[in-house]
C-alpha cells in the first residue's frame, strides 16, 4: 500500500508570498529591495531565488484515513506500518486504538499494527512538517533551501487498500 506523498503535488496548500512562513531565512535581503526581482516580488510571479520553491506551501497537520482489507490468508501474522521519512512527527491510529507517535526528522517511522483478524481495518496516520525541535536556523536537514517540499511516502504490510486515501486538511 502506498501512502498519497506530498499533499502539495496533490493541490492542498498556498501559493507562496512575501508572508509565506518560510523554514530558514533569507540571508541576502536584495530580493526585497533590488528592482531587478521587482516582478518576481508580484503574487501572480512569485518566485524566490535562493531556495527550492514548490508551487503550494502546506506547512502544518495533515491526516490521512484509509479503510485496508486484511485478507483471510494474514490471519495471525504480525502487520507494520513503514513510513519512509514521513519529515517530521506521525502519530498512527488502527482501529480505533493509538499505536504510537514519533518524532524523528529524517528516518523511517515503523508502528507496531499488532495480529488484527482478517476484514475491514481503519488506518488513521497524522503527520505534522512543522519544526518540532530545534534543529538549529536554517538546518539543511529541514530548511527550504534544500528540502523544499520532501514528500511522506511509505508502504505497509497491509492487504489491498479499499477506497482511496481521504486527506483531510485540518
Amino acid at each position: 500500500m502506498r501512502l498519497p506523498g506530498s499533499l502539495v503535488v496533490q493541490g492542498i496548500g498556498d501559493p507562496p508570498g512575501l508572508d509565506t512562513p518560510w523554514t530558514g531565512q533569507i540571508v541576502d535581503r536584495s530580493f526585497f529591495t533590488n528592482p531587478a526581482y521587482a516582478p518576481y516580488r508580484r503574487p501572480d510571479r512569485f518566485k524566490l531565488p535562493f531556495r527550492l520553491q514548490p508551487d503550494l506551501v502546506y506547512v502544518g497537520p495533515a491526516w490521512y484515513r484509509r479503510e485496508v482489507e486484511v485478507p483471510q490468508e494474514w490471519a495471525g501474522r504480525r502487520l507494520v506500518l513503514f513510513l519512509k521519512r514521513p519529515h517530521w512527527e506521525t502519530h498512527v491510529w488502527f482501529d480505533g486504538r493509538s499505536v504510537g507517535a514519533n518524532d524523528a526528522p529524517g528516518t523511517p517511522h515503523e508502528y507496531e499494527l499488532g495480529l488484527p483478524e482478517p476484514g475491514p481495518r481503519m488506518l488513521v496516520i497524522r503527520m505534522d512538517k512543522r519544526l518540532v525541535a530545534d534543529v538549529g536556523h536554517d538546518s539543511h536537514s529541514v530548511s527550504d533551501h534544500t528540502q523544499g517540499d520532501a514528500p511522506a511516502g511509505g508502504s505497509a504490510g497491509i492487504a489491498r487498500p479499499k477506497d482511496a486515501w481521504d486527506a483531510i486538511r485540518s
